[in-house]
């Protein structure tokens, strides 16, 4: 009884490029000014050409050969991901809580410039010159939460 061991040697090369084309498009992306454009503004962009290479590689393959090549060739991206999370100072978890509660702050500082705006149609004009003053430091907070929303991290 003889046993064989067949090789094939078309998937072996398809497996090593895809792994070689997604280490090559994750330093590409990351240490290059063109691919941190596409990683961090037009990330569809990245994912079709991606995705495309990967489709190439895998011309007349089976379907899990083709599985296989989309798996291997994103072991770079996620390796890139991983150590640009772990790089971070801040968790992402944390930033969308800021940001939450900063919507939050609007939210209620637009309830106090409604109340306030409401309460400033009555005729007392003592209590009109301080309810004034509290609109205007409302409508600033207001301005500032605005700005750290949605203006600050523009300059990125």
């Amino acid at each position: 009884m003889e046993t064989q061991i067949t090789i094939d040697l078309v998937l072996i090369a398809r497996s090593f490029t895809a792994l070689l084309w997604g280490v090559l498009w994750a330093l590409a992306l990351q240490h290059s000014r063109l691919g941190r454009f596409l990683a961090r503004e037009r990330t569809w962009i990245a994912v079709v050409i991606g995705v495309g290479v990967d489709l190439l590689l895998g011309i007349g393959a089976l379907w899990w050969q083709i599985w296989l090549v989309v798996a291997l060739s994103s072991i770079g991206i996620i390796a890139r991901s991983l150590l640009n999370e772990h790089r971070e100072v801040e968790p992402a978890l944390n930033r969308y809580k800021a940001k939450w509660a900063l919507e939050d702050c609007i939210d209620r500082v637009g309830d106090v410039v409604r109340c306030l705006e409401h309460s400033l149609e009555s005729e007392d004009a003592e209590r009109l010159a301080s309810i004034s003053q509290a609109l205007t430091a409302a409508h600033a907070a207001g301005e500032r939460v605005n700005w750290a929303r949605y203006e600050s991290g523009k300059a990125r």
